[in-house]
């Protein structure tokens, strides 16, 4: 399955990758993982979701996309939840 990429082009001519509602996004400042619900253009901010309803949504423009330890994670940390009692 191959990734889906979609950038945009900032006021000052930058390009940068906006995810897509659902993608697995990394809060670098926060170093916090949640999925993408939504992106304001005019901020270049990113909503995120938490993956486990936790706490609630919030804003970041300092992201990333998941790579695969984020992924390896964001399982870990969903097996571990589970196999609480």
């Amino acid at each position: 399955m191959g990734e889906r990429r979609h950038f945009a082009v900032n006021g000052s001519g930058g390009v940068r990758w906006v995810p897509l509602s659902g993608d697995l996004v990394l809060d670098v400042k926060a170093d916090r993982l949640g999925k993408a619900v939504g992106w304001d253009g005019d901020t270049g901010a990113v909503t995120l979701y938490p993956l486990y309803g936790i706490d609630g949504q919030w804003e970041t423009t300092d992201y990333r996309p998941a790579d695969r330890g984020d992924r390896l994670r964001a399982r870990v940390i969903k097996l571990n939840r589970e196999r609480r009692w």
